[in-house]
């Protein structure tokens, strides 16, 4: 390792970029994509990824930080599909205790999207699991992340942020209820195309559908919910026209047992 090394963060999140670019760079799952191209780069030592549905992330290691700079919005913009130029101004950068500061922030649930939400830790945890697994990490990036995982929990555990176990879809949940009531009884499809949160069903206790079976299948795996590869018995089938699924969804919108 040179001498002198430098932390240098280059990302873009929910407060940057529109969803359609963060799509983009979302489908790097946990940045390991991310990580095996800017790893290989002369100017970066270490590297961990950060990839979630609201931003994108890649803390790297190196001795020259414009380098690292330039490696990162090269690959960042090629998974983007977008030319450096157009997506130079949605990135932010951040060198050193800046950088440091970022994560720790995000750690705390302190930059998300909804403020406290709970999924960030434990996504910072999988990711640098990742990371470490990939060989990419070393003793900058290694005391970096112990550090911001124990903080983050910290923060959890001992400040009132902690207590609200926030997410997007709690908030969506919440606002239903201001505007219609009672759900008690009501009939909830969820409608997604991506990996299937675990907590959604429990947020949303009523229904779910995607375009392949194996999302809803899992989400059926909770306890009190129908599974099966054909529409279980306490499938409703009063859905309102206007609501029905397209005859090409393989997943049937269910109810769960109260």
């Amino acid at each position: 390792m040179p001498d002198q090394v430098h932390l240098l963060l280059v990302g873009t999140s929910h407060r940057h970029a529109p969803i359609a670019v963060r799509e983009q760079l979302a489908a790097q799952a946990h940045g390991q994509r991310l990580i095996e191209a800017v790893i290989a780069e002369d100017a970066v030592i270490e590297a961990v990824g950060l990839s979630t549905c609201n931003r994108c992330e890649l803390y790297m290691v190196g001795s020259d930080p414009e380098a690292m700079r330039e490696a990162a919005l090269r690959r960042l913009a090629d998974y983007a599909h977008r030319s450096e130029s157009a997506l130079e101004p949605l990135l932010y950068v951040r060198e050193g205790g800046d950088a440091a500061e970022h994560l720790f922030e995000v750690a705390g649930g302190l930059d998300s999207l909804v403020p406290g939400e709970a999924q960030i830790l434990a996504q910072i945890r999988e990711s640098y699991q990742h990371a470490l697994e990939m060989g990419s990490t070393g003793t900058v990036s290694n005391r970096l992340f112990h550090e911001a995982l124990e903080a983050g929990k910290r923060v959890r555990n001992e400040t009132a942020i902690g207590r609200s176990n926030a997410s997007v879809a709690s908030v969506a949940a919440e606002l239903v209820r201001e505007r219609l009531g009672a759900l008690r009884g009501a009939r909830v499809l969820i409608v997604g195309r991506v990996r299937w949160p675990s907590w959604s069903p429990r947020t949303w206790p009523r229904g779910a559908a995607s375009r392949s079976w194996s999302p809803t299948a899992a989400a059926s795996a909770e306890p009190h919910w129908q599974s099966g590869s054909t529409a279980p018995a306490s499938c409703s089938t009063g859905w309102p026209r206007r609501w029905r699924r397209p005859t090409s969804w393989s997943a049937r919108p269910c109810r769960m047992d109260t």
